[in-house]
């Protein structure tokens, strides 16, 4: 059993945050001081007790060795934001120790080595796979109505609820004979209302109104879960060889399963969706928006600011991303110069070396986007974002080549 003791120095006091203010007024700017948050009336270290099983077995003289491990682990009294209180208090729960979680999870790991006389020298080789993966569900929370804005008792962490698409209305008719999604679709029905190419909602609970119900488990109106942020599966491949002074190695990594829903920042995603004067516009996304010649489209008709607070800022499945991939992370060749052509030099060793990065990638995401950049994350600090929608603002990881030596002396 282990306590967390990650909690900021003296955080049951209430301070007075200061700054600077960014304009300048008489030749400076002012300083100014905020009013004090809500501070935890008692708070402490989270405490965590894990339960593991492990066996590791090695067979043909350890040629063949196998580690598995199972855990456990239960936390209890994490800090997290305690029940959401009233808007009109303008200021956000304290931390607290105010939520129990349970994570189970294994890691496995299988290698094998061998060599063999090649060529009047040994050739020696090994393989190393491994897999680990983990749930995590929260186990005690003062939520009895379950809502979706706090943390509730059975959630699993990075679930992902949202809404669940008909494609695009394709025509007027078509959205007169549809429920009301106004509720989802406010940018568009404020600014001229519903046209073929918009998005179109599914009526789940089929009361002709697209909605979040009361925002519960038991009514959370026309949503679902639809997937989670956290990955799951995560795996990796090592390869080794030496011979005659040739080294040779080759890594892969992925996640077997993850699951992604831009959030309203995701520019290069999202595009003139995001904001209409965005200079970054895949050209991908450009052949595929909805228009009167393109109606099977992935992409609704060209309108902007709905990824930033309109029908496309709402999680849905049709724009859900999978992140999984597989990567060529790093292969390296190199070569070790024989002694005896460098005993007359101060090195003792001498090796020359190409490498090269993130070669390949096997992903679902368009080629514009990396899975490992726009990867969301799990944020066990606030219930609202315990499913981190993440962002896509950076360019895809480079493919980097590089030749080097490496002397020893």
């Amino acid at each position: 059993s282990l306590g967390n003791q990650n909690i900021g120095n003296y955080a049951y006091f209430p301070t007075l945050p200061n700054g600077l203010y960014n304009y300048v007024l008489n030749g400076s700017r002012l300083n100014y001081i905020e009013s004090p948050a809500l501070n935890p009336s008692e708070i402490t270290w989270e405490k965590v007790s894990t339960l593991d099983f492990g066996v590791d077995v090695g067979v043909f003289n350890n040629h063949l060795s196998a580690s598995f491990d199972w855990f456990q682990r239960d936390t209890e009294g994490m800090l997290s934001p305690g029940a959401t209180l009233p808007s009109v208090l303008g200021t956000a729960s304290p931390l607290e120790n105010a939520a129990d979680l349970r994570t189970k999870g294994f890691e496995l790991s299988v290698s094998y080595n061998d060599y063999f006389e090649l060529a009047e020298d040994t050739f020696s080789w090994s393989v190393t796979a491994n897999l680990s993966n983990s749930k995590t569900k929260i186990t005690n929370f003062d939520n009895p109505n379950r809502s979706l804005v706090d943390f509730y008792e059975g959630m699993s962490i990075g679930e992902l609820w949202g809404y669940r698409i008909d494609g695009l209305f394709q025509t007027e008719e078509e959205i007169a004979n549809h429920a009301d999604q106004s509720f989802v679709s406010n940018r568009i029905t404020s600014g001229g209302g519903l046209q073929p190419g918009d998005v179109k909602y599914r009526d789940l609970d089929g009361d002709g109104y697209i909605g979040e119900g009361e925002n519960t488990v038991d009514n959370p109106g026309d949503r679902e879960i639809i997937g989670n942020s956290a990955p799951q599966y995560l795996y990796s491949f090592l390869a080794n060889a030496n011979w005659k002074g040739f080294d040779f190695s080759v890594f892969f990594q992925g996640v077997g399963k993850q699951d992604w829903y831009p959030n309203s920042d995701s520019r290069m995603f999202w595009g003139p969706y995001n904001r209409p004067y965005n200079s970054y516009i895949r050209k991908d996304m450009v052949d595929d928006m909805w228009s009167p010649e393109n109606t099977d489209a992935y992409y609704p008709r060209n309108y902007g600011y709905i990824a930033l607070g309109g029908s496309l800022e709402k999680v849905n499945d049709r724009y859900l991303q999978s992140v999984a991939y597989l990567r060529l992370k790093n292969l390296t060749l190199g070569y070790t110069l024989p002694d005896g052509l460098i005993s007359k030099t101060a090195a003792t060793k001498l090796r020359i070396y190409f490498s090269g990065e993130n070669l390949l990638t096997f992903s679902k995401l368009t080629d514009y986007i990396d899975p490992e950049a726009a990867s969301a994350s799990v944020n066990l600090n606030s219930p609202s974002t315990s499913a981190n929608r993440g962002t896509a603002q950076t360019n895809p990881f480079s493919e980097t080549y590089s030749l080097g030596l490496s002397l020893k002396f």
